[in-house]
C-alpha cells in the first residue's frame, strides 16, 4: 500500500498484513500491558487498552512488526487520534525515527502532542 492511499478505505486488518501470528502477539501483549501507555504517562486515569500499536509503524519498518519491543497498548482515543496524528508529522518532517522517542517520553514530543499543548 502507497503511504498516500491511506485515509480512504484501507482494507481489512488481514488486507494489511496482519495475520495469525500478529493476533497471537497482540493477545499475548494486551495481557501483559492491559492499560493504555500514553493514559498513563498524561498522569490521568489508565483506559484499558483496545489496540496494540506499533511505535515504529509496520510500514516503514517491517523487520520491526513481530517485535514485542516495538509495541505499546493504547486505548482507543491515544491510538486513533494522537499516535496517528503523531505518525502523519512525523512523515511530513522526516522524523519517523523520533516516534520512539515521542512515545517514551511527554517532554521529548513536539509541543502540539503534549497534553495542553504546554
Amino acid at each position: 500500500m502507497v503511504l498516500e492511499e491511506r485515509g480512504r478505505w484501507r482494507g481489512s486488518s488481514r488486507d494489511r498484513g496482519y495475520d495469525a501470528h500478529w493476533d497471537r502477539l497482540s493477545i499475548g501483549f494486551r495481557r501483559a500491558n492491559p492499560f493504555c501507555r500514553l493514559c498513563g504517562q498524561e498522569g490521568r486515569d489508565a483506559e484499558v487498552a483496545r489496540q496494540v500499536d506499533h511505535v515504529l509503524p509496520a510500514i516503514e519498518y517491517p523487520d520491526l512488526k513481530y517485535s514485542w519491543g516495538n509495541l505499546q497498548s493504547l486505548c482507543i482515543y491515544h491510538h486513533s487520534v494522537v499516535k496517528q496524528q503523531m505518525e502523519k508529522y512525523a512523515r511530513e518532517t522526516g522524523q519517523v525515527k523520533l516516534l520512539s522517542v515521542w512515545c517514551e517520553s511527554l517532554d521529548a514530543r513536539p509541543r502540539q502532542f503534549r497534553p495542553g499543548g504546554v
